[in-house]
């Protein structure tokens, strides 16, 4: 193991260069816009009403009459009572 560092060789620039933030006088920025973050009524208009629901309503529908047939053809349900 070597174990010599060179610290002075990282170039890393503790100098006077590297920080200069109070150069700019110490000036206030300006205060920020009002913003926020509640969308606006405008958004809200053009949503899809209740005809939006006709559709994963009536595949609700569907998909319980096709149980409903299934089991009434004699179709059962596997209960794992028996063990």
């Amino acid at each position: 193991m070597g174990g010599a560092h060179a610290h002075e060789s990282h170039g890393h620039g503790h100098g006077a260069a590297g920080h200069d933030s109070h150069a700019h006088g110490g000036e206030i920025p300006p205060a920020p816009e009002v913003r926020s973050i509640t969308p606006s009524p405008e958004d809200f208009q053009g949503l899809p009403g209740a005809k939006a629901f006709a559709w994963p309503l009536l595949w609700m529908v569907l998909g319980f009459l096709g149980i409903v047939a299934l089991l009434a053809a004699g179709w059962s349900l596997h209960h794992m009572d028996a063990h």
